[in-house]
C-alpha cells in the first residue's frame, strides 16, 4: 500500500497474522466532505459542475484548495470508494475482469482492490 490515502481516509498502523502493514481507516477531519460528494452526486440532477460551486460556495476546500470537476470525475469514478460486496463482485466479473478473491470474500466488510491489467 502506498504512502498517501484516499481523499477521506487515513493511514493507521496495524499487524495482520504477524505482518506489519497499514489499513484505511476514515478520517474524521475529511470522510464527512468525501461522503457529501458522493450523496450530491447520487442525485440524478446534480453535475460536477454543481458539486464544485457547492463547495465553492460554502467555502469548502479539499486538500487547501477549491474542488475542480476532473478532481470531482476521478475521485467518484475511484473504486476505492466502493463496498467490496457480492453485486462489486458480479459487476467486475461481468466486464471481463480477473478477480483473485473468492465471491464469498466480497462481503460488504472492505473496500475492494483493484489491480487493472493489460487485455492478454
Amino acid at each position: 500500500m502506498s504512502d498517501a490515502a484516499p481523499y477521506g481516509f487515513k493511514l493507521e498502523p496495524t499487524t495482520i497474522q504477524g505482518i506489519r502493514t497499514k489499513m484505511m481507516i476514515p478520517d474524521p477531519d475529511t470522510a464527512n466532505i468525501a461522503r457529501l460528494m458522493f450523496e450530491m452526486y447520487a442525485e440524478p440532477s446534480t453535475s460536477f459542475g454543481d458539486i464544485a460551486r457547492y463547495f465553492a460556495q460554502e467555502g469548502i476546500l479539499v486538500y487547501e484548495k477549491e474542488l475542480s470537476r476532473g478532481f470531482i470525475s476521478q475521485m467518484l469514478s475511484n473504486p476505492i470508494y466502493a463496498q467490496a460486496d457480492l453485486e462489486l463482485y458480479e459487476f467486475f466479473k461481468g466486464r471481463g475482469a480477473v478477480v483473485v478473491n473468492k465471491a464469498a470474500d466480497f462481503a460488504g466488510t472492505n473496500g475492494p482492490r483493484v489491480y487493472l491489467c493489460p487485455t492478454w
